[in-house]
């Protein structure tokens, strides 16, 4: 009973330090960029984030729980369908990061 209560108090201050730690490189980043930077950064952090979430549809979270019940031969199954549905994600998003950058949404310049 205690450990299941010691890992959801585990898991509660994790995400709290990460919450923290975002919200302490926003104001650092405010304080020592000009505001336009700033914007520029909270743009492309969004974006990252967006695509991320778009291109990984969120399957791992349903595959790890479907993995931890199946045996050798389902588990490899799942792996393969995983693997072929963020191959054709990513081929689907390549073309829509493309646009956003040749639309003028976010600059060229982001990529160094």
């Amino acid at each position: 009973m205690y450990s299941h209560l010691l890992s959801r108090l585990a898991n509660i201050v994790l995400r709290g330090l990460t919450l923290a730690c975002r919200l302490l490189l926003i104001l650092l980043l405010a304080r020592f960029l000009p505001a336009s930077d700033v914007g520029l950064f909270g743009l492309f952090f969004i974006s990252v984030n967006f695509g991320l979430t778009l291109a990984g549809l969120n399957f791992h979270s349903y595959s790890n729980r479907e993995a931890i019940g199946a045996d050798g031969h389902g588990k490899s199954q799942l792996l393969f369908n995983q693997l072929v549905l963020y191959l054709l994600a990513y081929l689907l998003m390549l073309p829509l990061a493309v646009a956003t950058f040749q639309a003028g949404l976010l600059p060229w310049t982001l990529f160094g």
